[in-house]
């Protein structure tokens, strides 16, 4: 089964996300880009699905901070309620 690493401040979302995936993958969660980068060296997930928009370490810091880590490119998919265009382009 893929596995999934899921990443956001909000607990809310997070169990919502992982009710939605659980029935297709194996999810993990994180509630920051810290927490996620230790998860990730652990379990070596095959996706990571993350908020953009996080205090201390926004969804594009943790995947420049990943990628330096683990000298692999790293497939993330950002959520976010963020409707700027500069985000999206980014």
């Amino acid at each position: 089964m893929r596995k999934i690493l899921v990443v956001d401040d909000e607990p809310v979302m997070l169990v919502l996300t992982q009710r939605i995936l659980s029935e297709q993958y194996e999810v993990i969660t994180a509630k920051s880009g810290k927490e996620a980068i230790e998860l990730f060296e652990r379990e070596k997930p095959d996706l990571i699905l993350s908020d953009l928009l996080m205090p201390e370490m926004d969804g594009y810091e943790l995947q420049k901070a990943l990628q330096k880590k683990f000298s692999e490119t790293v497939p993330v998919i950002f959520m976010t309620a963020d409707e700027r265009e500069d985000s999206e382009s980014k």
